[in-house]
């Protein structure tokens, strides 16, 4: 054990989990790639294995995914969260109230442009930089007040709560709404933007219905890995990554969410 090592426990469950990756490896497993798996820094990864950092729910749940746990010990790493981090802000589920409250996409928008670096966060630097008028940015920002998304503070605006959620597989009106917002801002976008600036595809291909499940699934897991590869470093921008996995042909039923 590294005789700087301030969480022992920490150590001790990481370095086991990585042995035993290892010991299922025919080829060599760097610490790089690992850490490159978890979205993470190689430098912040070995200060973890090594329990030189306290671990916080942020990275716990890298290393969940990274490590590719097991329910048992996604329990056992998250009991080895330090306490002080749980002071970090919250996870905050939106209500069906609430999110048709915050349908357009502004609103998202000027969430994620409070966390990039070094941002004056007035309502003039907001509707600046998000290229939307000043009734419309008073407008979202008394909503976020109001719901306690965000505060102000010495004429600045903050965020209150961490990462944002909402209802999944489960018929939402407001859903469905946001989702629109977004498609039509990225048709505006497509217009308006230069290629150097956004990326647009699209596959059209013929498929196993029955293989629905498993194709939500790669897709959220994607979602996952690109959020945490693209929000590490300097923030400098606010991108949205949408992604419409939908049928041509007819279907039964129509889409609920």
């Amino acid at each position: 054990m590294d005789a700087n090592s301030k969480f022992p426990d920490l150590a001790e469950f990481l370095q086991r989990k990585i042995a035993e990756i290892r010991s299922r490896k025919t080829r060599p497993v760097s610490i790089r790639s690992l850490a490159a798996k978890s979205g993470m820094s190689p430098g912040r990864f070995t200060d973890l294995i090594y329990g030189r950092r306290a671990l916080s729910e942020f990275y716990a749940e890298k290393l969940i995914v990274g490590l590719k746990l097991e329910r048992k010990d996604q329990v056992e790493l998250q009991a080895l969260i330090s306490t002080a981090s749980r002071k970090e802000k919250p996870r905050r589920l939106l209500t069906e109230e609430e999110l048709s409250v915050v349908t357009g996409w502004e609103n998202f928008a000027i969430l994620n442009l409070l966390k990039t670096t070094d941002f004056e966060s007035t309502a003039q630097k907001i509707s600046e930089r998000l290229a939307i008028g000043e009734e419309r940015t008073t407008q979202c920002l008394n909503i976020l007040t109001n719901l306690g998304l965000v505060k102000l503070h010495n004429g600045h605006y903050e965020r209150t709560s961490g990462f944002l959620t909402t209802s999944y597989e489960i018929p939402s009106q407001a859903l469905k709404n946001a989702h629109e917002q977004v498609l039509l801002k990225a048709i505006d976008v497509l217009k308006t933007t230069q290629p150097e600036h956004r990326h647009y595809s699209s596959l059209t291909l013929a498929v196993d219905a029955k293989k629905l499940d498993v194709a939500k699934k790669m897709i959220d897991e994607f979602r996952k890995k690109f959020t945490r590869q693209f929000e590490l470093g300097n923030k400098s921008e606010v991108y949205n990554l949408s992604v419409q996995f939908f049928p041509f042909t007819a279907v039964n039923e129509a889409a609920d969410v």
